[in-house]
């Protein structure tokens, strides 16, 4: 039996961390958007860090970007 999370939080950041031993996540360079003069834009590399409770088992996520003017998806 499987039960899909709850989000908490997703963060957008350039990198994500890991400490070793205590897998605790250290979020770099935080950010809540990014500007970009047209679209499509060229890549940008940042991480996502989703804080999750509550699942149980194997379950798939997806996480979509879309654009805010035109609810339009841009990525999935």
């Amino acid at each position: 039996m499987s039960q899909r999370p709850n989000a908490i939080s997703l963060m957008l950041c350039d990198q994500v961390i890991f400490e070793r031993g205590t897998q605790k996540p250290y979020l770099l360079g935080v950010f809540t958007g990014v500007a970009v003069d047209s679209i499509p834009t060229p890549p940008q590399r940042f991480d996502i860090f989703a804080a999750l409770t509550d699942g149980l088992g194997d379950v798939t996520i997806t996480l979509s970007v879309v654009h805010l003017d035109t609810n339009r998806e841009i990525y999935s």
